[in-house]
């Protein structure tokens, strides 16, 4: 009986003596910050289970960006620079130095995201936005529009990436795996 009295008691001065853990500490996600700045990522998107990565290690403007294996190269390892607005980042790829660029070109819905050399453009600057499950959509700063996988090609490798209204689909999801 003394023994459980103790054991009784000395639970409850453990639980006086923990601090409380605030209600919105308790429900923590991932925000923003875990796209902190200069902090660097593979894209791996949430319904295909790919990274994305620049086609060939290409250097060029244009460079098409597809849907690939994760398989840790250079070409997929995308550094979140900050845009100085914020909350937009720059997408940097390891590889090229060149930025997560929606080619503007294309016009309208469905435009084509591909790599170009980083000037400062809305259409390179995205900002991630957490959804739940360690994901995030990616939107586009000038259209408002996410970063999506375009599954009319299929999920497999090379399959490409468009700017599409965000509709919180799958494959427009992605996990910002740590290199």
């Amino acid at each position: 009986m003394i023994k459980h009295r103790l054991a009784i008691a000395a639970t409850a001065a453990a639980f006086a003596l923990t601090p409380a853990v605030p209600a919105a500490a308790q429900n923590h996600h991932p925000s923003v910050a875990s796209a902190s700045a200069n902090s660097v990522h593979y894209l791996q998107n949430y319904l295909s289970g790919r990274c994305v990565d620049v086609n060939g290690y290409s250097a060029d403007n244009y460079a098409v960006v597809l849907n690939w294996d994760c398989n840790g190269g250079t070409n997929q390892r995308w550094e979140f620079r900050p845009t100085g607005d914020g909350t937009h980042f720059y997408l940097v790829v390891a590889h090229s130095g060149k930025c997560l660029t929606v080619n503007a070109a294309d016009g309208g819905t469905g435009q084509r995201v591909v790599q170009f050399q980083c000037v400062g453009a809305d259409t390179q600057m995205w900002r991630p936005v957490y959804q739940g499950n360690d994901t995030y959509q990616l939107i586009e700063k000038r259209s408002g529009k996410c970063f999506s996988l375009d599954t009319r090609g299929g999920l497999g490798n090379g399959a490409g990436y468009l700017s599409w209204p965000c509709e919180g689909g799958p494959n427009q999801l992605w996990k910002l795996l740590n290199v």
